[in-house]
């Protein structure tokens, strides 16, 4: 059974706090903030459509969100090839070798946008398992980078409104 309730201004503050790593998106002034929970999880749907997404108790962006909002978000962009591409639209991890450039500064922990390089297009949301600073150095050769945790037409973004 699915619960559904409009957020409070008191819970709209306390949220757009959460949510200020990702940039100033002034969720008190949006029209209609819900909060939506089923057997797939819990979202926060902002008019209707799915914006936030609970993964290991931290709202993260929802990959429909950020399509509409890029430009707004200050969220890090990691800019992949068509082959690590196709093996993050199958789950994978993404691996150092599959990215091509950075865009931005990310920790270890830090939530980034995965970026096809030619068409700059975001198709997934991942969690950096590694600082961007040796990336970018090209000291990174090797190994897992960014935990890939939702991604273009995954269950996260076929669940729920």
């Amino acid at each position: 059974m699915a619960k559904r309730h409009t957020l409070s201004k008191k819970e709209r503050r306390r949220l757009a706090e959460e949510l200020s790593y990702i940039g100033d998106l002034r969720i008190e002034d949006e029209g209609l903030v819900e909060y939506y929970q089923d057997e797939n999880g819990e979202k926060i749907l902002v008019n209707g459509e799915a914006a936030f997404v609970k993964l290991r108790d931290k709202w993260i962006p929802h990959l429909r969100f950020i399509l509409k909002n890029l430009q707004a978000l200050r969220l890090p962009k990691v800019y992949v090839d068509k082959g690590a591409m196709e093996a993050l639209l199958r789950g994978a991890d993404l691996m150092a070798p599959g990215i091509k450039s950075v865009e931005g500064v990310f920790k270890e922990g830090d939530i980034v946008v995965i970026c096809e390089l030619e068409s700059r297009r975001p198709f997934a949301v991942g969690r950096a398992l590694t600082p961007s600073d040796p990336i970018v150095k090209g000291e990174l050769k090797k190994g897992k980078v960014v935990e890939n945790i939702h991604y273009f037409n995954d269950e996260i973004w076929r669940h729920g409104p």
